[in-house]
């Protein structure tokens, strides 16, 4: 195809640029114009006339060879890449594009030094090629390690085109690795000023910091470098950034507990619980718990002093202290509200668990698992996901106010979770137990770990939500429960989070294994909460309660046939205390009962304690008498279960109580 142009007034109309441009300018001027991608027309100017000699039929077969080539490289194909580009060349060695990529190829496959002399061509033949300038920059900076030669190269870059980030990245990326780290700075920072959402100029900039010793503001830009990446998911960004800045953060995280940022946060957020809860606070090191850190409160240990104690060693430990301190905060805020309630699992909730769930247990038999270890794993099972229940909503509660009240705490937050998140996916994935656990109970699992997942990418824009491989609507469901904890979290009041509990209970079908009761008197005040209590026995060894009623410790006793007296009076006393307590406050003190005499009781014995009746102690006689009434009050219907014949005692009990009434 030709077009012609003559150069007259209507050529200044239709190219006003052109006016007053001598034969060369109008030469290169034309072909400019009429470039088709890589192909440039032959235009020759003669007297008056513009003549343009466009060969599209070239045109249309090298554009499409170079989209071949493009493609080729994309796939790592690059032996029929390098082929088809030396074709290319050869039938069009102007085009400085097709030296450029031959170069990149061969820089790629380690030949460095070859790459040096195709990319030489392409600035021979465009010496504007930005790209090829910027691939000798990376050539003399990362394999060469010539750092002036690089920034030679860049600085030409940026000639060409001053607002370009990846030059400006490069520069300060090659400064920072001299080891001249203002420079680096100086460059990283002009590099944003123009794009602030380039992910490798926020991540050099953290890089940067580190070095400058800025460490919290480092942390900052891994983070803002995982929020830009989250915020455009469909740009070409390499996954090796995103994991980077990941890696750089835990560093980071560690960096800040070498450096003592967590104790100077638990010193500040110690000092000002023990001043509004009027009790000391002690933090104790203990690798005997089973979990890595946990709080018991001085009023249900009866101890003048709150105590959390933590494994010695755990990735970010100081922010589970700081959680459990958290857990002491909102309890305060929720006893001054009066809105505090205690989270119960009752032997009803245990026998309504093992019925719905027989299953479960008939698989275990039929694998030849013994008795023993199939009620370990049954109980295991009910407190893990009853514990799981109770604590995910006040977790996102805790997260949150950590986050927003304790900046410095971040990085070890960051470090914390991200391990306990990695912990949590292994949970609900691992195909032992993917296998052995009913779907229900799998499903919630995963659901309430899916919540906690959901919070730490909405403040960290680390995405493990692919990894737990839940569903559609196990994962709809997450996001349900995460918008309604945002719901109370615009405007929350003390004790909110047990609504939460509750809701989440009935969506998961898993309400049926516990209850909450408001904590409103000193006798409940006193007693374990239901996680403490799940704690105690998680570092039990013990059997389950009906295994460990040893019928030889008081064989002796239980063969006399005679009405004993004694029982009797000590039934009257159980009856007396027990009338002014609720029969779900009877349920809890007779579940302790079971649980101590688990580790059988002597009648012989004396100074046997039960720690939700203070100032108490119990002969074994005594501790026998009330176990049975605790259990003929509130849970009748498995009193046989405790093998006590205690029968015509506790009938003449309750009838002289009812009379001296």
């Amino acid at each position: 195809m030709i077009i012609k142009h003559k150069i007259d007034a209507f050529l200044f109309e239709i190219f006003p640029d052109t006016k007053g441009m001598n034969e060369a300018e109008l030469e290169r001027y034309f072909c400019e114009f009429y470039s088709t991608g890589l192909y440039k027309p032959t235009v020759l100017v003669e007297g008056n006339l513009i003549t343009v000699d466009i060969d599209e039929k070239t045109i249309s077969e090298q554009t499409k060879d170079y989209q071949k080539v493009v493609k080729l490289c994309e796939n790592g194909q690059f032996s029929e890449a390098k082929l088809l580009l030396l074709r290319l060349i050869e039938e069009n060695p102007r085009e400085s594009e097709y030296y450029r990529i031959y170069g990149q190829i061969l820089s790629d496959e380690g030949n460095q030094k070859e790459a040096i002399n195709y990319l030489i061509d392409a600035l021979r033949w465009g010496n504007s090629n930005g790209f090829a300038l910027m691939m000798i920059g990376n050539i003399y900076a990362k394999h060469l390690k010539d750092t002036q030669t690089a920034i030679t190269y860049y600085e030409q870059a940026l000639n060409q085109q001053p607002t370009d980030i990846v030059s400006l990245t490069n520069i300060a990326f090659t400064f920072y690795q001299s080891e001249s780290y203002e420079k680096a700075l100086e460059y990283i920072n002009k590099a944003l000023a123009i794009d602030a959402t380039y992910p490798n100029s926020l991540l050099t900039k953290a890089l940067i910091l580190i070095k400058l010793k800025l460490e919290e503001e480092a942390f900052n830009c891994c983070i803002e470098t995982l929020k830009v990446i989250d915020k455009f998911p469909h740009k070409p960004y390499n996954k090796q950034i995103y994991q980077s800045a990941i890696e750089e953060a835990i560093t980071l995280g560690e960096h800040a507990i070498e450096f003592f940022v967590g104790k100077i946060c638990i010193k500040s957020y110690t000092d000002k619980l023990q001043f509004e809860g009027d009790k000391e606070i002690e933090i104790v090191v203990s690798d005997a718990i089973s979990t890595p850190a946990k709080i018991e409160y001085a009023h249900r240990y009866k101890r003048d002093k709150h105590r959390v104690i933590h494994k010695s060693a755990y990735p970010g430990v100081d922010h589970l202290v700081m959680h459990e301190l958290t857990h002491l905060d909102f309890e305060l805020q929720a006893k001054k509200a009066n809105n505090n309630f205690l989270f119960i699992a009752s032997q009803l909730h245990v026998d309504k668990f093992r019925t719905d769930h027989l299953k479960m247990i008939e698989k275990l038999k039929k694998m030849q698992v013994d008795s023993e270890s199939i009620s370990k794993f049954e109980k295991s099972v009910f407190d893990g996901m009853n514990l799981q229940l109770y604590n995910t909503p006040i977790d996102l509660f805790i997260e949150h106010q950590l986050y927003e009240q304790f900046p410095k705490l971040r990085p070890i937050q960051f470090l914390s979770l991200n391990g306990l998140i990695k912990e949590s996916i292994k949970a609900v994935t691992t195909p032992t137990i993917v296998e052995l656990l009913p779907s229900n109970l799998l499903r919630a699992s995963k659901v309430l770990s899916l919540v906690n997942a959901i919070q730490f990418k909405a403040l960290y824009c680390v995405n493990y939500i692919d990894d737990f491989k839940a569903t559609r609507d196990d994962v709809k469901l997450a996001m349900d429960f995460y918008d309604e904890f945002l719901e109370y979290k615009q405007d929350r009041h003390p004790g909110e989070e047990y609504e939460i509990i509750l809701h989440w209970g009935k969506d998961l079908e898993i309400d049926e294994y516990f209850e909450l009761q408001e904590e409103e008197n000193e006798s409940r005040e006193e007693g374990l909460s239901f996680a403490d209590e799940i704690e105690r026995k998680l570092n039990s060894s013990e059997p389950e309660i009906y295994q460990k009623l040893d019928q030889k410790l008081f064989e002796k006793y239980q063969d006399n046939k005679e009405i004993d007296k004694a029982v009797i009076m000590f039934m009257i006393a159980a009856l007396a205390y027990f009338k002014k307590l609720s029969i779900e406050q009877v349920k809890l003190i007779a579940f302790e009962f079971a649980t101590v005499a688990e580790l059988g009781i002597s009648v012989e014995k004396e100074n046997y304690t039960i720690p939700l009746i203070s100032n108490k102690t119990f002969t074994g006689k005594e501790f026998l008498s009330w176990l049975y009434v605790s259990w003929a009050l509130a849970v009748p219907e498995h009193l046989e279960k405790m093998g006590l014949k205690f029968e015509r005692e506790f009938e003449l009990a309750r009838g002289l109580y009812k009379n001296k009434d």
